[in-house]
């Protein structure tokens, strides 16, 4: 009887000590080692602590991850071309600029819609040689524009602003897919990816109406602002004309000619300014070619010797581009999609104290 008693107690005591080992065993395998992981949340109560590799790396994160989406492109298209042309002063028009509002609302950016007056104007007035006169013949207000300002606060403690802009009016009768739809929705989605972005400077997002009339709605814009309202502009990036599936490659466009047009009549050679050097920095594979073009919004800047440059592509067909502008499939959503993240890796990348105005001569001077 007591031999089995011995037996009995032995057994109890080794029964025990296999449940603690794999208590013990249990407990370990629940333990998280942050050693062992990138990042990991540990919770109490309602807080969540991040440990400082995933603080440091959530930028990196941010920009390898976010591109072009190729559904959200075709949906801003649609909702931009549902209602007819968008020509200065129409129902048209201002549809379009309240749904640029909502949108970059959505993005987080703060909207100002910039109502302003038109007048009488015409290709006399506009080379008269005061290139801000916007009622050359004292007329009265034939109608109005709208253009749509965008801000967010991208950079710490700086009051610089990189303007990004693209004019969304067309002709009359037109859609305008390629002229210039194309630059709206690539810089609707160009605002969407790099919302969140920390950058050296803010961000400022334009769409301009009134560009098929001799530019009028950045004219009018930019001789809007105050002296120190226009030292806080670093440079402005305008985008008009892509992803025309004809266009050959994506180029960057300059106000100043290469050549004496005087000598080369049909010269297309632009001269590189600081933005076209800081493209050709961060893009030495692409060797985009520099072409001479002033007929858009960036040329206002120019007058105000604001660094600017365009994005654009080498050819168009003036038949298809401008006279029948309405055929959806002369867009290239690949095409918009490589030229958004170009856009936005040069955004990431640009080295602004390195942007400057130049002071280059519109013209060569005859030698």
């Amino acid at each position: 009887m007591d031999k089995l008693k011995v037996i009995t107690a032995v057994m109890v005591i080794a029964v025990f000590l296999a449940a603690c080992q794999n208590k013990d065993e249990h407990s370990e395998s629940k333990e998280p080692d942050i050693t062992d992981v990138s990042a990991a949340e540990i919770e109490d109560g309602n807080s969540t602590i991040v440990t400082s590799e995933e603080q440091t790396s959530s930028q990196e994160t941010l920009k390898e991850t976010k591109k072009a989406d190729a559904k959200i492109i075709e949906q801003n298209i649609q909702e931009l071309i549902k209602n007819g042309s968008r020509k200065w002063n129409t129902d048209s028009e201002l549809l379009a600029a309240n749904y640029l509002k909502k949108q970059m609302e959505s993005y987080g950016y703060n909207i100002h819609i910039q109502e302003f007056p038109a007048y009488e104007f015409d290709i006399m007035a506009s080379g008269n040689g005061d290139y801000f006169n916007l009622n050359p013949y004292n007329s009265e207000a034939i109608g109005t524009g709208h253009n749509v300002i965008a801000d967010i606060n991208t950079g710490k403690e700086t009051d610089k602003v990189l303007v990004m802009t693209a004019h969304y009016d067309t002709v009359s009768k037109e859609l305008g897919i390629i002229d210039n739809t194309s630059g709206v929705v690539t810089l609707l989605e160009v605002a969407r990816l790099v919302s969140e972005l920390h950058l050296p400077f803010n961000l400022r997002f334009i769409f301009f109406s009134s560009e098929e009339r001799f530019l009028y709605g950045s004219r009018y814009y930019v001789s809007s602002l105050s002296s120190e309202e226009l030292s806080k502009i670093a440079a402005c990036i305008n985008v008009d004309m892509v992803g025309y599936k004809n266009g050959q490659e994506l180029i960057v466009a300059t106000p100043y000619f290469a050549d004496d047009i005087n000598i080369v009549h049909n010269s297309v050679d632009g001269v590189e300014n600081s933005l076209a050097k800081e493209w050709h920095r961060i893009f030495p594979e692409l060797e985009t070619f520099v072409k001479v073009e002033s007929s858009s919004d960036h040329f206002s800047f120019e007058k105000m010797e604001i660094p600017n440059m365009m994005i654009t592509q080498k050819y168009f067909d003036v038949e298809t581009t401008r006279k029948t502008d309405s055929d959806l499939d002369n867009l290239s959503i690949t095409e918009l999609e490589n030229t958004i993240n170009l856009i936005k890796e040069y955004i990431e990348n640009l080295d602004i104290s390195k942007v400057y105005y130049e002071n280059i001569p519109l013209v060569p001077a005859v030698k």
